[in-house]
């Protein structure tokens, strides 16, 4: 059998990467809905947190992870890092996308 040559080796290549953008794809094609999903569920935490919480905290000796005010702060942190994260991340892609920065499906 003779030796892959380069237009094979190129196709194998290329045919990998469709494969794995397409599981990426398949994997993360509701992201949008999963973020917005996760807000909906911080929003009110941060609007407890900002107002009731202390009272709470002071009332009761309750053992909720919510009265751990590093807790609460630390996931309200970790959310926006996340978001700032992905957005930064998001524009470069899409810069270079719209600008077609690629190296025409070669190696």
């Amino acid at each position: 059998m003779a030796p892959m040559n380069e237009q094979m080796k190129r196709i194998e290549l290329n045919n990998e990467r469709l494969n794995e953008i397409t599981a990426f794809n398949a994997k993360y094609e509701d992201i949008g809905d999963t973020f917005a999903e996760a807000w909906e569920t911080l929003k009110p935490l941060i609007a407890y947190y900002e107002s009731q919480w202390s009272t709470d905290l002071a009332e009761t000796d309750a053992a909720y992870g919510v009265m751990s005010e590093d807790g609460v702060w630390n996931e309200m942190g970790t959310f926006y890092e996340i978001m700032k994260d992905v957005a930064a991340t998001s524009q470069r892609i899409l810069a270079e996308y719209e600008g077609e920065d690629s190296n025409e499906g070669g190696e």
